[in-house]
């Protein structure tokens, strides 16, 4: 089956994993506000679940649960971090539910020299995954996950995206489908098409250095790093008659207060169709080995004359050198 590659236009605001957050002196910044946030629909259930805005030097935010409506409608989400990076997120359902996990860091720096500056923001992205399962879908139903990585600065002009990453897959009853938008990461790879009714997207640890821009002596500008992960499924398994509960009498199936469920496991449309999302969950990744990498922002005086560097003197003078030996050999 053929796979369709859609580009995504324009990223949604959603973030990404780390670890350790350094500013290089000498960069003045605010104590930075994080905030963890999971919104989430399953069967007839509907919530948010919220640790943050902290704003705070050291300690961090987290969220980490599961809800259930039934026994085939339900999700899973963790969704944390701390004011020195080390954060993630990951969300989970089966069934019939709709859940976005997102972590967000932001911070305002100041240019406390003398002299204009260049921002560099150095970052790691963890290894994670997307993946849905979607078996014997019918039509205008679908199973699917994503995650986004956006990072924006604010001059004071309204805030504005200077990197993004995104991917999305899909299944249908055509297929699966996969999306990819912004900057790809490192070892992104669709490793399953979904032509059996599974289709997986991964990639691998991602390192990469964003230029932030110039600011002049004085100056500030605002920073938000947002990492987010959504799946959701309108697949409800209790509109089928085989997946619907029966009451078999005592003994039978699983007890769920006062009727027993028959499983039918040979019709996967009962049991079968979930979707993942994960980047930095430590349950997950750390066992794997790996291990979040240093993010960091820092900054550089910018030059204001012509002055070649110290290497590029050192070759002009041997090229001088070689000339004249030259002209002495030729005379």
């Amino acid at each position: 089956m053929e796979i369709q590659k859609v580009p995504i236009r324009k990223a949604v605001t959603v973030p990404l994993a780390a670890s350790l957050l350094v500013f290089l002196a000498p960069l003045a910044h605010a104590v930075p506000t994080i905030n963890a946030e999971v919104q989430y629909n399953v069967g007839t259930i509907s919530g948010t679940d919220q640790d943050g805005p902290l704003t705070a030097s050291s300690g961090g935010v987290d969220v980490l649960a599961q809800q259930q409506d039934g026994y085939y409608n339900n999700v899973f989400y963790h969704t944390y971090g701390t004011a020195g990076g080390n954060f993630g997120s990951r969300v989970s359902g089966g069934g019939e539910f709709d859940i976005t996990g997102v972590f967000t860091y932001s911070d305002t720096l100041v240019n406390t020299t003398s002299a204009t500056q260049q921002y560099i923001f150095e970052f790691d992205v963890v290894a994670g995954e997307l993946a849905a399962s979607g078996y014997n879908l019918a039509a205008g139903e679908f199973v699917q996950a994503s995650y986004n990585i956006d990072i924006s600065i604010d001059t004071g002009a309204g805030l504005y995206t200077v990197w993004s990453s995104s991917a999305a897959v899909q299944m249908t009853d055509a297929g699966g489908t996969l999306s990819e938008g912004g900057n790809l990461l490192d070892g992104a790879t669709l490793t399953s098409d979904g032509s059996s009714g599974y289709i997986h997207y991964d990639w691998d640890n991602t390192m990469r250095n964003v230029f932030l821009g110039e600011f002049a002596s004085g100056s500030s500008f605002d920073f938000v790093y947002t990492l987010s992960a959504s799946a959701s499924s309108n697949f409800n398994p209790f509109t089928e008659s085989s997946c619907e509960p029966k009451d078999f009498g005592e003994g039978a199936g699983f007890d769920f207060g006062e009727v027993f469920i028959d499983f039918v496991e040979t019709d996967p449309r009962c049991i079968g169709n979930s979707a993942i999302a994960r980047s930095g969950d430590p349950f997950y990744f750390n066992n794997f080995g790996y291990n979040p990498h240093t993010l960091t922002i820092s900054q550089r005086a910018v030059s204001t004359g012509n002055v070649p560097e110290p290497a590029s003197i050192a070759l002009l003078g041997l090229g001088i050198v070689g000339l004249v030996g030259a002209r002495r050999r030729k005379s």
